[in-house]
């Protein structure tokens, strides 16, 4: 497998733009902005249109501390990767460098779908991941979504 694609947890992975997407990756939830995927075209990124890919998503959101993306695209990108995962799916998350966006995103779904706090699924993702570094506003954004998912559990009770 690509050194630069780091295993988080069975079946969930991370990494920056990817050369290939090897085995077991079977879906691709990419973060990237259109500015970023045409760089990185031009510069080796693996074509997830023509790499035999079960699924993909474009999910474009800048690593920007002040403007977050709202509670709402974040459940949208747990939700994609929960649905590919209970097909069996290895799914990589993957933005320009593997360190602020992707780790938002799969901090995330470790929360709502292992009931991980914020530092939890940040630890299970620096463990995999060393590097994972998520932005002050993502952490943020984490910690509004720990209570949102806290009081859906509580409303669902």
């Amino acid at each position: 497998m690509d050194k630069r694609i780091s295993k988080i947890i069975d079946g969930l992975y991370q990494s920056g733009f990817p050369t290939e997407y090897p085995e077991p990756i079977q879906a691709v939830l990419c973060l990237n902005p259109p500015d970023e995927l045409a760089y990185a075209r031009r510069n080796g990124w693996a074509d997830p249109f023509i790499s035999g890919l079960s699924g993909f998503a474009w999910l474009p959101v800048k690593d920007d501390t002040f403007h977050s993306p709202g509670l709402d695209w974040l459940d949208q990108a747990t939700r994609i990767i929960e649905n590919w995962r209970k097909l069996g799916w290895a799914v990589l998350t993957h933005c320009a460098a593997g360190i602020s966006r992707s780790s938002l995103v799969n901090c995330a779904f470790l929360m709502r779908c292992y009931g991980m706090d914020p530092n939890q699924a940040l630890a299970t993702v620096k463990a995999g991941r060393p590097q994972a570094n998520p932005n002050m506003g993502f952490l943020n954004l984490l910690n509004s979504y720990h209570i949102l998912l806290r009081d859906i559990q509580r409303m669902a009770a």
